[in-house]
């Protein structure tokens, strides 16, 4: 396929090149934490996320999208190597617009997912 700017073009090459073999597969396989508290917003009830808020053991792979990788802090310890698996925690999940919006309730967090609406 024809080169695309993008933002992931190695993604988008492999997603154009195997289109036609391309299947799918249940966001279990492929579970992104900063998705799930969009599954929080009131347009967003009944969605097929919801199930994992009930069962989070029933996630298979966790893709680690966010800014901050797990892996952060061995490979930062002066940033992140101090921090309890509580406060890790929360410096991740405060990154994820949903969870200030649906979970903090940040004002601006809210607006924020209403103006992109």
């Amino acid at each position: 396929p024809e080169h695309v700017r993008g933002n992931g073009p190695e993604q988008d090459y492999l997603s154009r090149f195997y289109a036609s073999s391309w299947s799918h597969i249940d966001a279990a396989y492929n579970f992104q934490l900063h998705q799930m508290y969009f599954a929080l917003s009131p347009s967003c009830q009944g969605t097929e996320r919801m199930r994992f808020f009930e069962r989070p053991e029933s996630i298979k792979v966790m893709h680690y999208s966010s800014d901050r990788k797990p892996w952060a802090r061995h490979f930062d310890p002066a940033g992140y190597g101090a921090l309890t698996d509580d406060e890790w925690l929360h410096e991740i999940k405060r990154t994820f617009k949903g969870y200030r919006a649906w979970v903090l309730r940040e004002v601006a967090a809210i607006q924020g997912e209403a103006d992109r609406s």
